[in-house]
């Protein structure tokens, strides 16, 4: 009895890892920090952390500083411009979890979100 309950509660503590996701909400405050030329990690807040990747027709990533990105409906979405006065072609390719061994300490380079069909409902400024 005691070793099924040190597993029942083993099983029930256990968190899951986050998923690969198509699209993310933005908050209030968002900061990022370059991986490479088309990947930087995007905090969502202190404790939120996702690693965006672009296509590779988009202009490499500046490696510090404000960034502008564009949303839809208050949402970053895949297959969707992410830029602002880029072509086309430029688009966000994935969102995927931070990786465990990533740096997570807090950037202060910051994400100014750029609508590009208007907030609406309560979201509205």
């Amino acid at each position: 009895m005691l070793l099924s309950s040190s597993l029942l509660f083993a099983l029930l503590t256990v968190t899951t890892p986050p998923v690969e996701r198509t699209q993310l909400r933005q908050s209030e405050h968002m900061y990022w920090r370059s991986i490479n030329a088309h990947q930087f990690d995007l905090w969502l807040g202190k404790e939120e952390v996702w690693r965006l990747s672009t296509s590779a027709s988009c202009p490499a990533l500046p490696a510090e500083g404000k960034l502008n990105l564009l949303t839809d409906h208050g949402r970053f979405k895949t297959q969707q411009r992410i830029f602002p006065a880029q072509p086309d072609p430029c688009h966000l390719l994935s969102i995927t979890p931070l990786p465990s061994n990533a740096d997570h300490t807090l950037p202060g380079n910051q994400i100014i979100p750029i609508e590009v069909h208007g907030v609406k409902g309560n979201n509205k400024p």
